[in-house]
Protein backbone atom coordinates (compact mmCIF):
# COMPACT_ATOMS: atom_id res chain seq x y z
CA UNK A 1 0.00 0.00 0.00
CA UNK A 2 1.18 3.38 -1.07
CA UNK A 3 0.05 6.80 0.71
CA UNK A 4 1.31 8.84 -2.23
CA UNK A 5 -0.13 6.59 -4.62
CA UNK A 6 -3.88 5.48 -3.39
CA UNK A 7 -4.80 3.76 -6.94
CA UNK A 8 -2.01 1.22 -5.96
CA UNK A 9 -3.90 -0.13 -3.22
CA UNK A 10 -6.65 -0.73 -4.91
CA UNK A 11 -7.05 -4.29 -3.67
CA UNK A 12 -7.49 -2.96 -0.07
CA UNK A 13 -9.85 -0.62 -0.61
CA UNK A 14 -12.27 -3.85 -3.08
CA UNK A 15 -11.98 -5.18 0.25
CA UNK A 16 -12.62 -2.87 2.61
CA UNK A 17 -15.83 -1.90 0.15
CA UNK A 18 -16.71 -5.13 1.00
CA UNK A 19 -16.80 -5.56 4.42
CA UNK A 20 -18.39 -2.04 4.17
CA UNK A 21 -21.39 -3.50 1.83
CA UNK A 22 -21.56 -6.86 3.69
CA UNK A 23 -21.56 -5.38 7.41
CA UNK A 24 -24.31 -2.98 5.92
CA UNK A 25 -26.47 -5.74 5.09
CA UNK A 26 -26.25 -7.11 8.37
CA UNK A 27 -26.58 -4.19 10.09
CA UNK A 28 -29.88 -3.74 8.21
CA UNK A 29 -31.33 -7.41 8.85
CA UNK A 30 -30.38 -6.98 12.19
CA UNK A 31 -30.22 -3.58 13.66
CA UNK A 32 -30.09 -4.51 17.56
CA UNK A 33 -27.75 -7.16 16.94
CA UNK A 34 -25.41 -6.71 14.10
CA UNK A 35 -22.47 -7.04 16.00
CA UNK A 36 -22.81 -10.31 17.13
CA UNK A 37 -22.78 -11.80 13.51
CA UNK A 38 -19.33 -9.99 12.53
CA UNK A 39 -17.31 -13.05 13.38
CA UNK A 40 -19.50 -14.96 11.32
CA UNK A 41 -19.30 -12.29 8.08
CA UNK A 42 -15.03 -12.29 8.62
CA UNK A 43 -15.25 -15.99 8.76
CA UNK A 44 -17.02 -16.20 5.20
CA UNK A 45 -14.49 -13.45 3.99
CA UNK A 46 -11.49 -15.49 5.00
CA UNK A 47 -12.63 -19.16 3.66
CA UNK A 48 -14.31 -17.90 0.55
CA UNK A 49 -11.74 -18.25 -2.23
CA UNK A 50 -10.82 -15.29 -3.79
CA UNK A 51 -11.85 -15.01 -7.85
CA UNK A 52 -8.08 -13.94 -9.04
CA UNK A 53 -5.64 -16.57 -6.66
CA UNK A 54 -8.47 -19.27 -6.86
CA UNK A 55 -7.35 -19.44 -3.01
CA UNK A 56 -9.38 -18.26 0.65
CA UNK A 57 -7.34 -15.49 2.09
CA UNK A 58 -6.55 -17.57 5.30
CA UNK A 59 -4.98 -19.98 3.12
CA UNK A 60 -2.42 -17.13 1.47
CA UNK A 61 -1.82 -14.90 4.89
CA UNK A 62 -1.41 -18.23 7.15
CA UNK A 63 -0.61 -21.11 4.89
CA UNK A 64 -3.11 -23.21 6.01
CA UNK A 65 -7.73 -22.45 6.94
CA UNK A 66 -7.79 -22.17 10.05
CA UNK A 67 -10.50 -24.87 11.88
CA UNK A 68 -13.70 -23.56 12.26
CA UNK A 69 -16.17 -24.07 15.14
CA UNK A 70 -17.46 -27.04 13.81
CA UNK A 71 -14.26 -28.71 13.71
CA UNK A 72 -13.78 -27.50 17.23
CA UNK A 73 -16.89 -28.66 18.48
CA UNK A 74 -16.65 -32.41 16.87
CA UNK A 75 -13.18 -32.59 18.50
CA UNK A 76 -14.54 -31.51 21.89
CA UNK A 77 -17.62 -34.31 21.47
CA UNK A 78 -15.53 -37.03 20.14
CA UNK A 79 -13.28 -36.41 23.37
CA UNK A 80 -10.01 -35.28 21.65
CA UNK A 81 -9.87 -31.82 23.64
CA UNK A 82 -11.67 -30.56 26.22
CA UNK A 83 -13.70 -27.36 25.44
CA UNK A 84 -12.36 -25.22 28.53
CA UNK A 85 -14.92 -22.77 28.14
CA UNK A 86 -19.10 -22.52 29.07
CA UNK A 87 -21.02 -21.75 26.29
CA UNK A 88 -24.27 -20.92 28.34
CA UNK A 89 -26.03 -23.61 26.58
CA UNK A 90 -26.76 -27.38 25.52
CA UNK A 91 -24.35 -28.51 22.80
CA UNK A 92 -27.54 -28.96 20.97
CA UNK A 93 -28.66 -25.88 21.51
CA UNK A 94 -25.00 -24.36 20.60
CA UNK A 95 -25.17 -26.19 17.01
CA UNK A 96 -28.85 -24.87 16.25
CA UNK A 97 -27.74 -21.02 16.93
CA UNK A 98 -24.37 -21.88 14.67
CA UNK A 99 -26.38 -23.37 11.94
CA UNK A 100 -28.77 -20.29 11.79
CA UNK A 101 -25.59 -17.97 11.75
CA UNK A 102 -23.98 -20.21 8.96
CA UNK A 103 -26.75 -20.09 6.69
CA UNK A 104 -26.98 -16.30 7.19
CA UNK A 105 -23.00 -15.85 6.84
CA UNK A 106 -23.84 -18.07 3.43
CA UNK A 107 -26.64 -15.84 2.30
CA UNK A 108 -24.47 -12.63 2.52
CA UNK A 109 -21.32 -14.12 0.71
CA UNK A 110 -23.62 -15.54 -2.01
CA UNK A 111 -25.30 -12.55 -2.31
CA UNK A 112 -22.41 -10.48 -2.19
CA UNK A 113 -20.70 -12.55 -4.71
CA UNK A 114 -23.44 -12.41 -7.16
CA UNK A 115 -22.81 -8.00 -6.82
CA UNK A 116 -19.29 -8.38 -7.50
Amino acid sequence: MCLERPQQSGLCERLIGTLKNLINKVASDNPKYWHKHLGFVLWAIRETPNATTGAPPALLAWGRVPRGPLAILKDTMTGKVELLLNLGKTASEYLEELRRNFEKAQYFATAHKEKA
